[in-house]
């Protein structure tokens, strides 16, 4: 026996393994380190980002209800007619107010066309030089809330200003003038008290305004300095969009020198500013850094010894083959008397003496493995053809063919496994009968086909029954299954050349006919019972979206006309009465405009021409806005997910559903904030509402106590709505702790 090559022994492949297995194992800790740092930087980023966000959201609400005390006071003030007491008075309830706020530099009242009222103290001279007080109280007429300007720069004291303006409305939302005050970022840090809140020794919390100026920041050196990357925070403010990422410190400085560091950016929900968490990338990820190295030195430790260990286990093995290797070689060359060497008593000697006994009894197996061998092919091969037959007859429910098709094909593959010259066989489901035949007239099909009941037992469902060799000249096989389902294969083969049939293939090949039957009817129902289904939905919702065309046309050619025309001839006969009536007849003018414009907003309502025109989710985000707008509840929408297309059905319907689920809020739960949460993933559109109103138990939606006046019914409608998607609808609401609407609906057709 030849000696094998260095290369083909077991050494060389044993080191060649062990060699894969360490580098697999060292790339594995390399690997796992890497995505270790990765889900850090990640984990990282969102807590910054929501530290970011909701520092923004807190410096906002001061810096409103600062500036709303001073709107509130002032417009006590303003309602009566601006005469010079009551502009005393404005002045001395300013200066009793702007002390105990933010801007304590100074604050200051317009009229609504931007005249300055009054101003405490009198500092409106060095700002009117640099500040267009009239345009910004333009910026403020339209934005309807709190605007900025840019940063200035008092020459007395060196001060830097930062001067914000509020638009002051009644509740009918008339305008009567503007609260402005002065900010004075050095004298009053708005992040100081963040100061605890910082996660690691280097990280930095930063305001920062669209010029990438820092206005306030926990650490006091930061203060009015210029931001790295000033122009992309500017248009994140501007589209109030958050970013998250890594960066170089300082750009400016050689790249040697330059710093990673973690940034976080979040803007102000409404104000031109944003709140950046800056953090040394090094300081951040220490701990991760530290367990990568350790884990790549104690990796390369393991791995060193399974080498060597490997080495020794190998070479056990190894080398007492080669020598049973070498007396095996020696035997195979002719000496017989060659000495099978001692090897002890483990495996490996066990393996020398049941050689020693295999060289005497090999000889006499030789000749009786050669007959196995040829009946074991003659079966294998008998096998293989009986396993083809099965799977062709398996595949023809996946061939859309009908029974009819399936008949043929089956009966052709048995007749080419039996080699029968003839046959026939029919599938019967109900009254329903599918036949093929071969090799017969049809009158000898059915005649043949009829006399098989005279074989079987009719009330054998599930049950193969067999006869082979029948009386008949022209019959060789005849067999009949049948299934709880209700459906039925008989088969009949003549003129077979084989000797030899095999009950139990002839079996196997009917279940499989049954199998395949079943699954096309299954197949056939399934696709019938979905195409109802969805022309339901279609036209129900079609039904309820023509219902409220219908309905806000009607209103619009009635009502809205009638009190358009109202409000008009209000108008002509407040020209033409006494003074004395005017204002009555102006109070019922206002009466009609503002009934007018309930009835548009219930056209709207009805037929929202915003979902058709741009799409889903900004339909749900002009809705919530207005919601926000009208009723004075905060809202808050997110996106999770690339945005998919819906069927315009499945749209309307959830826009519905989220429609209902905002009435009820600002009608039922006395709400002040409202968060709406839109997730996609690969199959399903979550979509979540919840508020922090007065909440309801949620156990009681579909009893009595709930519902004793009709109350409920909306949410019910918004159950049954989901349900025609093929969704589900939760609720989860406690007393006093706000309510949670969430909707979960596929995005495909489900069969």
């Amino acid at each position: 026996m030849q000696k094998p090559r260095f290369k083909h022994s077991l050494y060389t492949r044993a080191f060649l393994f062990t060699l894969i297995g360490s580098g697999c194992l060292l790339g594995a800790i390399a690997v796992q380190s890497v995505v270790m740092v990765s889900n850090s930087v990640d984990r990282l980023l969102d807590d910054r980002i929501t530290l970011a966000r909701t520092t923004g959201n807190y410096i906002e609400h001061v810096i409103y209800r600062d500036l709303e005390r001073m709107a509130g006071a002032a417009l006590d003030v303003m309602r009566r007619a601006p005469v010079d007491d009551d502009v005393q008075l404005l002045r001395t309830t300013l200066g009793s107010i702007y002390p105990t706020t933010l801007f304590r530099e100074g604050a200051f009242i317009l009229d609504k066309d931007g005249e300055v009222l009054t101003t405490v103290p009198d500092t409106l001279g060095e700002i009117r030089e640099q500040v267009d007080l009239k345009k910004l109280a333009g910026k403020s007429r339209v934005a309807h809330g709190v605007v900025t300007s840019d940063l200035i720069r008092l020459p007395v004291g060196d001060r830097r200003i930062l001067v914000l303006l509020m638009p002051i409305f009644d509740v009918s939302k008339r305008l009567f003038g503007f609260a402005g005050g002065l900010f004075h970022p050095a004298a009053s840090n708005l992040l100081a008290s963040f100061e605890g809140a910082r996660t690691g020794t280097s990280s930095v919390l930063q305001l920062v305004d669209t010029n990438g100026v820092v206005l306030s920041a926990t650490r006091a050196a930061d203060l009015y300095n210029v931001t790295d990357h000033g122009s992309l925070i500017g248009s994140a403010i501007d589209a109030k969009k958050e970013i998250r990422g890594r960066c170089h410190a300082c750009h400016a400085s050689p790249e040697k020198d330059r710093k990673v560091e973690i940034l976080a950016f979040s803007p102000l929900p409404s104000l031109k500013l944003g709140i950046a968490v800056r953090q040394l990338e090094n300081e951040a990820l220490a701990p991760a850094f530290s367990l990568k190295k350790k884990l790549l030195a104690l990796g390369g430790t393991f791995v060193l010894l399974y080498l060597f260990f490997t080495a020794l286990a190998v070479h056990s093995v190894v080398r007492p083959i080669r020598r049973l290797t070498r007396a095996v070689g020696e035997i195979e060359n002719g000496d017989a008397h060659y000495p099978i060497p001692h090897l002890g008593k483990d495996e490996i000697g066990n393996l020398a003496k049941v050689l020693d006994h295999w060289r005497n009894q090999v000889a006499e197996s030789l000749s009786s493995a050669k007959l196995h061998q040829e009946a074991l092919y003659a079966e294998m091969h008998i096998t293989q053809r009986h396993i083809g037959t099965l799977e062709s007859i398996a595949e023809l429910s996946s061939q859309k063919m009908d029974l009819q098709e399936m008949a043929v094909q089956g009966l052709e593959h048995m007749l080419n496994f039996f080699g029968a010259a003839q046959g026939a066989i029919a599938i019967r489901h109900e009254a329903q009968s599918f036949s093929a035949q071969k090799g017969l007239s049809c009158s000898q099909q059915h005649s043949i086909l009829e006399e098989t009941d005279r074989f079987f037992n009719k009330n054998s469902a599930g049950v193969c029954q067999i006869r082979v060799s029948c009386q008949e000249p022209h019959i060789g096989v005849i067999g009949r299954l049948g299934s709880p389902g209700g459906i039925e294969v008989t088969c009949l083969l003549a003129n077979i050349q084989r000797e030899e049939i095999q009950e139990r293939h002839l079996k196997t090949f009917l279940h499989h006919l049954i199998i395949s039957a079943s699954s096309r009817l299954l197949q056939e129902e399934e696709i019938k019972r979905s195409d109802q289904t969805r022309e339901f939905i279609h036209r129900v919702l079609a039904a309820q979206e023509e219902e409220r065309r219908r309905i806000a046309r009607e209103l619009h050619d009635t009502i809205a006309q009638d009190l358009a025309a109202h409000r008009l001839a209000i108008e002509r006969l407040e020209k033409s009465q006494s003074p004395a009536l005017q204002g009555k007849i102006k109070s019922l003018e206002e009466n009609a405009h503002s009934m007018l414009l309930t009835v548009r907003q219930l056209l709207v309502d009805l037929r929202p021409a915003v979902l058709d025109t741009m799409g889903f989710l900004p339909a749900l985000q002009w809705y919530l806005e207005r919601t926000e707008r009208e009723h004075h509840i905060q809202g808050t929408f997110n996106v999770e997910g690339p945005e998919q297309k819906l069927a315009h059905e499945k749209s309307v319907t959830l826009f519905r559903i989220f429609q209902e689920s905002l009435q009820n809020t600002v009608i039922h739960a006395k709400a002040t904030n409202i968060l709406v949460n839109v997730i996609y993933d690969k199959n399903n559109l979550e979509m979540t509402i919840e508020d922090d109103g007065q909440g309801f138990d949620s156990k009681l939606i579909h009893a009595k106590e709930l519902n004793p006046e009709g109350r409920g019914l909306g949410l019910r409608g918004m159950e049954e709505r989901t349900l025609l998607l093929g969704g589900r609808l939760t609720i989860e609401s406690t007393l006093g702790q706000g309510t949670e609407i969430k909707v979960n609906i596929p995005l495909e057709e489900r069969l």
